[in-house]
């Protein structure tokens, strides 16, 4: 790509209204998915930045009795550096699994959350997880639930000319988490997917359950999550066989290969 204008707004505010101008900029953040991009893509296609790395608000971490707020340029070796008793999983496991070190102390959370290609590492636990996005935009900000940002084919669906300012966590702690990373960007395979699965436990039963699969699309079944809950541990194997089928099933419907 060749880079025709940058902006590097000072405020949230000043950075709504680059996209009053530039409704079609490339937000940048760390920079590390747009260094593929173009390493992939060796296009010569003029795109217009606006560069928020010098915007204090979205590097701020801040912690309430319910809520852990991450701004949406914390980056990644800072989400690891948090206390160890803060409960964060699955989503300290997925961000250990992300790159080397140095690509972690470069990328940010907002950037891996507002890839408009496909879903990204991060994704999948922080929907586990029951996290909410702010997005900012000419009309304001808003709070969503991170399922408002998947359209109805499972694919992405984070919203042009807006910028992901927060990100919100609920503190609590699920029983068991589970993340598997399947496929390697660095290696250039173009769409790796991310399995996240949490539970909660109470005397032997499984109380709840998230199950998600993301990659270019996200494949998720609620009513196998309801199924699961209030079974006792451990599963019976027709339970185990149905969780099986219905998750291929859903992964297939999602656009998943064997």
């Amino acid at each position: 790509m060749r880079v025709d204008e940058v902006s590097a707004p000072q405020t949230l505010n000043d950075a709504v209204a680059v996209f009053k101008r530039w409704p079609e900029a490339i937000v940048w953040a760390g920079g590390t998915l747009l260094y593929r991009r173009a390493a992939r893509e060796n296009s010569k296609a003029a795109v217009s930045i606006v560069d928020l790395g010098n915007i204090h608000e979205l590097k701020t971490i801040m912690r309430t009795d319910r809520y852990l707020e991450l701004g949406a340029c914390v980056c990644l070796a800072d989400i690891l550096d948090l206390p160890a008793t803060l409960s964060l999983e699955p989503l300290r496991t997925a961000v250990g699994k992300i790159g080397s070190a140095t690509i972690r102390n470069m990328a940010t959370i907002g950037g891996n959350l507002a890839a408009k290609d496909f879903f990204m590492t991060c994704f999948a636990p922080l929907i586990c997880m029951d996290a909410a996005i702010e997005i900012r935009d000419k009309n304001g900000a808003r709070w969503a639930g991170m399922q408002n940002f998947i359209n109805q084919d499972g694919s992405p669906a984070f919203p042009s000319a807006s910028i992901l300012s927060r990100i919100r966590i609920p503190i609590s702690n699920w029983n068991a988490t589970a993340i598997k990373v399947m496929g390697n960007m660095e290696a250039g395979e173009p769409c790796p997917a991310t399995f996240a699965a949490s539970a909660r436990v109470e005397k032997d039963i499984l109380s709840e359950a998230r199950l998600i699969l993301a990659g270019k699309r996200l494949a998720r079944d609620r009513n196998l999550e309801l199924a699961l809950a209030g079974k006792r541990l451990p599963l019976a194997a027709r339970d185990m066989d149905m969780a099986k089928q219905n998750g291929f099933l859903a992964a297939r419907a999602a656009g998943f290969s064997e």
